[in-house]
């Protein structure tokens, strides 16, 4: 028999749990809503945590506490999600995955899978979101579940992007390609041919990039996606920035900034804010540049995305070297070196480590420069960095510098 405590309790995260949903519609619908909906959050934080916790507690016992359990991160997951309250978002997944299981959901419990591997991945824990999405990925398989399989390989492949591994990431991107493709999935496809654009960027592969991208443009156009038209413009630019098509890139740098502060998008505003002044850089634009590096910074650092910090950090170092202002630039350096390490990303790690060493060898810190340029090298090979070559080149020449001088 049901006691009225539990009856209570039942009634308390019921309420809640739709009061969740009421607030994350609240949210999407952009504009001041969101911030309405985030000091409403704050409010009832405690009695949120209390009905998620109630029913985890009870989630064996009690079928309706289970459901709850189940459902509840997935009705809040973006208001978790951009009020960076990410231990909470985790717990609340791994009860859910939980959950999900003792009710024998399999829809669920590959959904609880995939979700709790994309809250290790924004948080740069690679290693965490790679064993998840490969079980998500066998889940999805085991289920004859396509489209499931698709979004695991492509996760999987941005994985391996951010740990260096070129080869692996290009291997699971054409996976993910081919199955859009067979089961017709137009938003999908775009993605695929996106990610398969990026890694061809990242190796120097310009033209290949070039097509895959246009081809995702051209998708997302199709599909009427504002959000990944945006990233397929600021793709577009930084390979006719690497190709010196400067006037091109930032014609394409400016529609994706368009697009994203037409929908409060601000990571993708401090991207392509980062991106033009790179732009602006090159092209000796020099107050514009510093400008927009600074408000990329500003940005990236209020909505706690830590790697674009650490990219950010790394461009006002890069901007400091041109000026000439070494001491300034290995500092920037040195702080983006610190988050690289921290999230792991062995790509940018390696850039970070080179621009160090450029930037003491032009104070004249030989000994230093190839140390760190070493370590720079030894990463710039590891992920196939297409600067490898010439940068080893240079080690070697600092090297025969060093030889002479002792």
């Amino acid at each position: 028999m049901i006691t009225l405590k539990q009856k209570a309790a039942r009634r308390h995260a019921q309420y809640y749990i739709i009061l969740l949903e009421t607030l994350q519609n609240l949210y999407l619908e952009g504009g001041d809503r969101m911030s309405d909906a985030l000091l409403h959050l704050d409010v009832e934080w405690t009695q949120m945590q209390q009905a998620q916790g109630w029913a985890y507690t009870h989630y064996e016992t009690d079928e309706l506490a289970a459901k709850v359990c189940n459902h509840l991160p997935d009705t809040g997951a973006f208001l978790l999600l951009y009020h960076r309250l990410f231990n909470e978002q985790l717990a609340w997944w791994q009860s859910a995955l939980e959950a999900a299981r003792h009710l024998k959901d399999t829809r669920a419990v590959a959904i609880h899978l995939g979700n709790l591997a994309n809250a290790y991945y924004l948080q740069c824990r690679y290693q965490d979101a790679l064993e998840l999405y490969q079980q998500y990925l066998e889940f999805s398989r085991s289920i004859g579940e396509r489209f499931s399989e698709g979004v695991a390989l492509g996760n999987i492949g941005n994985v391996h992007n951010n740990l260096g591994n070129t080869q692996e990431a290009i291997k699971y991107y054409k996976m993910q390609l081919a199955i859009t493709q067979e089961i017709n999935h137009l938003s999908g496809e775009g993605n695929a041919l996106g990610n398969l654009g990026n890694i061809f960027v990242a190796v120097g592969g310009y033209d290949v990039a070039l097509t895959y991208t246009k081809q995702a443009l051209d998708v997302f156009q199709q599909t009427g996606d504002l959000p990944d038209q945006s990233v397929a413009y600021n793709n577009l630019g930084l390979i006719h920035r690497k190709l010196g098509r400067y006037e091109e890139a930032i014609s394409f740098y400016e529609k994706a900034l368009a697009i994203d502060r037409r929908l409060e998008d601000k990571r993708g505003e401090a991207a392509n804010l980062g991106s033009l002044a790179n732009v602006y850089r090159e092209t000796g634009e020099l107050d514009k540049a510093l400008a927009y590096y600074k408000l990329d910074l500003e940005i990236s650092r209020g909505i706690a995305a830590i790697r674009d910090e650490g990219q950010a950090l790394g461009n006002l170092g890069t901007f400091f070297h041109d000026m000439e202002r070494y001491e300034d630039a290995i500092a920037y350096q040195q702080q983006a070196l610190a988050i690289f390490r921290q999230v792991g990303s062995r790509y940018d790690e390696g850039k970070s480590l080179w621009n160090i060493a450029t930037s003491l060898y032009a104070l004249g810190r030989l000994q230093e420069a190839i140390e760190y340029g070493q370590q720079g090298v030894i990463l710039y090979r590891k992920t196939e960095n297409p600067d490898a070559v010439e940068s080893g080149a240079q080690l070697d020449i600092w090297k025969h510098e060093y030889e002479q001088v002792v």
